[in-house]
């Protein structure tokens, strides 16, 4: 379900960008210059753009937090995603909870709490729900199934760190995620089977080599990420067709 909300939401940006950049793009030309110094392209950008400033405006369309009541009360809100009656999954990872409303913004359900057991919460990061209205959860290297009222089915570990996903319809997960190797960590698309597993590597970006540090029991790696860290994205338009988007280091 999630990424339908995501595509149309980039469809209407990207159309309404192109509605007002192509209205100038027969009068206006770039102004800047490119050099060649000993080299090294330099590129000079004129202080005033090529288009007028592009101003979006929107309008609030619902709103939902309250410090009069708990069920309303949010601590780090990683993720939220809706289902097919409209009713809203908000992953509260600071609280440990999935907390579901409906379409008005009212509270309906309270879905896993603290814990190691199951259908509890250790790092809930990311949720994502099905053709069904199950709702997965990305959770410490786990993924946790519960169906549409709420309840545990089943979870399993996978063998890739995980940092966004999407189910298809026969179970298998796209997944985006990081390993480490001798090259460094690794940004990764893969897809896995039901069970956690990869079963195909689809493309691999660079990201950056961490710091490599012997505890004498164990050797861990440290990284400090930044604003200029590559980042990748993707969202599936369905079970066949996706966008990826990688945006490398800037050093």
């Amino acid at each position: 379900m999630k990424s339908k909300f995501v595509l149309i939401g980039f469809l209407c940006v990207l159309f309404f960008l192109f509605q007002n950049c192509t209205k100038k793009t027969h009068s206006k030309k770039w102004q800047g210059t490119i050099e060649d110094k000993e080299g090294v392209k330099v590129v000079k950008n004129p202080s005033n753009p090529i288009y007028d400033e592009i101003s979006l405006h929107l309008k609030k369309d619902l709103s939902i937090g309250s410090e009069d009541d708990e069920n309303y009360m949010f601590y780090k809100v990683f993720d939220m995603d809706v289902d097919s009656q409209g009713n809203i999954y908000v992953l509260d990872s600071g609280n440990y909870r999935i907390q579901k409303f409906d379409n008005k913004g009212q509270y309906l359900q309270t879905i896993g709490k603290k814990g190691q057991g199951p259908g509890e919460f250790e790092r809930p990061i990311r949720v994502f729900l099905d053709a069904q209205n199950n709702i997965y959860v990305n959770d410490r290297r786990k993924i946790k199934i519960f169906n549409s009222q709420g309840e545990f089915l089943n979870s399993f570990l996978l063998d890739t760190s995980v940092t966004d996903f999407y189910i298809d319809g026969q179970g298998n997960i796209l997944a985006q995620g990081r390993r480490l190797n001798r090259d460094g960590i690794k940004k990764v698309i893969i897809i896995m089977n039901s069970a956690g597993k990869t079963i195909k590597s689809i493309k691999e970006f660079p990201d950056f080599m961490p710091a490599m540090v012997n505890t004498g029991n164990s050797t861990i790696a440290l990284t400090v990420p930044h604003e200029y860290s590559s980042k990748l994205f993707f969202v599936a338009l369905d079970e066949q067709l996706f966008h990826i988007v990688f945006l490398p280091n800037i050093d």
